[in-house]
């Protein structure tokens, strides 16, 4: 089963992150605030991130990777935890 963290936060913070863009001026203050309040918001609920979780949604937020990249990678990642160890 796929980890959907990453894809659920990357949505969530897309959506704050356009809310807070009009407001806010400075763009890199907006999207930290927009990614800590929907990484919250998602582990109140009970989903959890690790460092490579955090570190390609902020990229996907700056621009430096697709969401569709994002997702390849949360998928061949997802996969490759789940093969049984080679002997």
């Amino acid at each position: 089963m796929i980890n959907n963290c990453s894809i659920l936060l990357s949505k969530k913070c897309s959506i704050y992150f356009s809310v807070h863009k009009s407001i806010v001026k400075k763009l890199t203050d907006a999207q930290e605030k927009a990614f800590r309040h929907a990484k919250h918001e998602l582990e109140l609920e009970g989903f959890t991130f690790n460092k490579e979780d955090e570190e390609m949604i902020k990229k996907v937020m700056t621009g430096e990777m697709t969401r569709d990249e994002m997702i390849q990678k949360t998928i061949s990642n997802s996969q490759k935890k789940s093969l049984p160890p080679k002997q």
